[in-house]
């Protein structure tokens, strides 16, 4: 799984890469919203983690282009944005989830994997390296 990340702060952002990929899933980061659009092809990522408060173009703006584009993409906001009127414009734009910080990198994952429809019932674990995902026929 290919996965976009949207964080302008950087020890979180590396924090957050070093876990997913650990995890197994291909990552990568921005720090900027401008720099996000003008440098991705938007269809080469399965999901999108975007923190909102970003420079250039904020998460929800970037949302918001993104389901423009491609209303099925699977994009989850995070932000220390944890008002009621932000959550419900997140959901409003179209997030599949919204995570308030702080919040734990264990939290994250069962996040991403639930909204990716990977359930861990479908999992087979070979080893410490390894897992085999029966309903996406994928070894990881």
């Amino acid at each position: 799984m290919k996965i976009l990340l949207l964080e302008d702060e950087a020890l979180l952002r590396r924090n957050i890469v070093s876990y997913l990929r650990k995890k197994g899933f291909d990552v990568v980061e921005f720090e900027d919203g401008k720099t996000l659009l003008e440098s991705v092809n938007l269809y080469d990522y399965d999901a999108f983690i975007l923190d909102i408060n970003v420079p250039n173009f904020n998460g929800f703006e970037i949302l918001e282009f993104i389901k423009n584009n491609d209303p099925k993409m699977l994009v989850i906001l995070m932000s220390a944005y944890t008002e009621t009127k932000d959550v419900l414009n997140g959901f409003k734009l179209g997030c599949a989830d919204y995570l308030k910080k702080p919040f734990g990198l264990e939290e994250l994952e069962v996040r991403l994997t639930k909204a990716l429809g990977q359930d861990e019932s479908s999992i087979i674990k070979i080893n410490d390296k390894y897992k085999y995902d029966l309903s996406s026929r994928e070894l990881r």
